[in-house]
């Protein structure tokens, strides 16, 4: 009877870890709290309503997903996405994003990313916000 109330303990350890999401790692200072920053080949699938215009060359797109953490509105957010410590895409989110409201975004960036050959982080590389006031990154290579 032991082992199964340590089986059934262990268990449920495991299941609450496989539960629990893994932390995205953030910008300090930005003011953006990210839930969500992956890079996808472009697809004639997705909607375009929802993705910044990329003028010229291949595409792919940049999800994002994210939080205006500021105590005012923010007007522009600019992400770089970040791999063996080359910045290797710039994808830019204009609009007029309340403070703690949730943004869910497709961004176009160059499509010459692929393949990954390493692992990718997002970073906030600068945020306008209304009124003027901005924030830029002193650290863009540092996710």
């Amino acid at each position: 009877m032991r082992f199964s109330a340590l089986g059934l303990t262990a268990a449920a350890f495991l299941a609450a870890s496989a539960a629990a999401p893994a932390q995205m790692p953030q910008t300090p200072g930005s003011n953006v709290g990210l839930t969500e920053c992956t890079p996808r080949p472009y697809s004639a699938q997705t909607p375009l309503f929802q993705s910044t215009p990329y003028k010229g060359g291949l595409h792919a797109t940049l999800t994002v997903q994210y939080r205006n953490e500021a105590p005012i509105v923010a007007t522009d957010v600019v992400f770089g996405l970040v791999s063996g410590n080359r910045l290797i895409a710039v994808g830019k989110d204009s609009g007029r994003f309340s403070p703690g409201a949730a943004i869910d975004h497709r961004l176009m960036i160059d499509q010459q990313i692929y393949p990954l050959r390493e692992p990718a982080q997002c970073v906030v590389l600068a945020v306008r916000y209304a009124g003027g006031a901005s924030w830029m990154n002193p650290e863009p290579l540092q996710p």
